[in-house]
This record gives C-alpha cells, structure tokens and sequence, in this order.
C-alpha cells in the first residue's frame, strides 16, 4: 500500500511512529507487540520509517505490513533517529503520536489505556518502561499533573527516552517541536 493511500483512509487516534535502521535483530518482536495489542486495530496506526537500513529490518517491516492493514513502511536515505522520527511525524494525522524505537516492545494493554487516557485530552502522556529481565521501572512518574509545556519547555521530563512520552500531535506541531 502507498503512504497516500494509506493517509486518506485514518480513522484512529493514535499514531505509532517506528524508526527502523539496522535492527532485524529486535524489529519482529517490536511489531509484534505492536499489533498484538488488546482492542481494535482501527484504534491505531503504526508508521514505519525505513532509515535506509542496511540489514534485513525492510523485508520484516514489509511483511508486517502486507499482513495487517494499519501499517505502512515509508523508506528513506539513512538521516539518523530524529530525521526519522520527524519524517514520521509529518505522515501521522492522529491525534496522538508514541515513537516506538524498533528494538523496544510495549505491552499487551498498552493502546488501549493510552486510548481511555487521551480522553483527558492531555498534551504529554508519561509512561513507564523498564529492561529487558529487569525489574527496576524507568521513568518513575511523580504524582503530579503538569501542563506540556512545564514538561517540555521548564526541563522537567522525568527521562528524557523520547519513547516514554506520548505527544499530542498539534502539541508537537504547534511548539515546533522536532
């Protein structure tokens, strides 16, 4: 499927942006755990930037994508993470953006909760992560609320792991923040 075709057919609300560059190693497990989420595919789609990746990460994306209909491969000349995760950002129309790195996984629940929290209609959703084996979490969340723009602008990201953090789109777009 092109990108446009797959542009003019959005009906979710968030969009997963996955950068991929040499990473067949991890990349069919992170689709996995991106597709086999609890709910509805129709509730996400999952943007694949090619980043002119020099393994076998391609081909696996493509599959990924011939097998289920909320996904697209967009490639590119190697220009490193942010080029990527920008290049994403410009092909996403849901509300809500989550960078996935493509040598991560999410968890089974994770659409749906970040669906029932955007209803709140926060600028930045902080979640939580931890390694692989580990039970030591990353990105402890205070309790309290903050405004976006206290958390982007004031310096006060609990980890600055780009991946922790779903974005508000308009949020994004809107401060230039790229």
């Amino acid at each position: 499927r092109s990108v446009s075709a797959f542009l003019l057919n959005r009906s979710s609300d968030l969009d997963l942006v996955v950068p991929v560059y040499n990473t067949e190693k991890y990349l069919t497990k992170c689709l996995d755990s991106c597709v086999n989420q609890d709910g509805e595919h129709s509730d996400y789609e999952i943007v694949i930037i090619n980043d002119g990746t020099k393994d076998n990460a391609l081909p696996i994306a493509e599959d990924f994508a011939k097998k289920y209909k909320n996904i697209v491969v967009f490639s590119q000349e190697n220009a490193g993470l942010s080029a990527a995760r920008n290049k994403g950002l410009s092909l996403t129309q849901g509300d809500y953006v989550w960078f996935v790195d493509s040598d991560d996984w999410i968890e089974p629940d994770s659409v749906k909760i970040l669906v029932e929290k955007m209803k709140n209609n926060p600028d930045v959703i902080c979640i939580q992560g931890r390694e692989d084996g580990s039970t030591k979490v990353r990105n402890e969340i205070p309790e309290t609320v903050k405004s976006g723009a206290e958390i982007v602008m004031l310096n006060t990201w609990v980890d600055h792991c780009v991946p922790f953090y779903v974005m508000k789109r308009d949020f994004l777009t809107r401060n230039n923040l790229h």
